[in-house]
């Protein structure tokens, strides 16, 4: 049996600026070559386009029988504990064939700090590649 042909959005919160969605698009890519089996795709909760409805129908357009959210926040906010669940349990009902999974943030505290480091350093002249 053939594995579900597999989606996956990355949801970030969307900004007036439009640079905001470089950081997501460079991730896309990189996770494209990660899992090239993997449809990768941006959608944004508000202030910039596509949203989460309009991607999620174009990948189960495309065939996507199981999509993936992550949420690109640091925590656990009412975005990612109330809102997003909301959505998805929408397009459930509208998608009941689709299996839709809700991956948690990037705000993995062991990650942070390490990332905090490295600034930290790089701020204080201390960086060395």
């Amino acid at each position: 049996m053939p594995e579900p042909l597999q989606g996956l959005i990355l949801l970030g919160h969307g900004s007036r600026r439009p640079e905001h969605s470089d950081v997501l698009e460079e991730m896309a890519r990189l996770l494209k070559l990660e899992f090239p089996d993997l449809r990768v795709e941006l959608a944004f909760m508000s202030l910039c386009e596509p949203n989460l409805d309009a991607i999620a129908e174009r990948l189960i357009a495309g065939g996507a029988s199981e999509i993936t959210v992550l949420p690109c926040f640091l925590f656990r906010g009412i975005h990612v504990t109330e809102d997003i669940p909301g959505m998805l349990e929408g397009l459930k009902g509208r998608f009941p064939s689709v299996r839709f999974i809700l991956a948690d943030t990037l705000g993995d505290p062991k990650h942070l700090s390490r990332i905090a480091k490295e600034r930290l350093l790089l701020a204080w002249g201390q960086h060395t590649p």
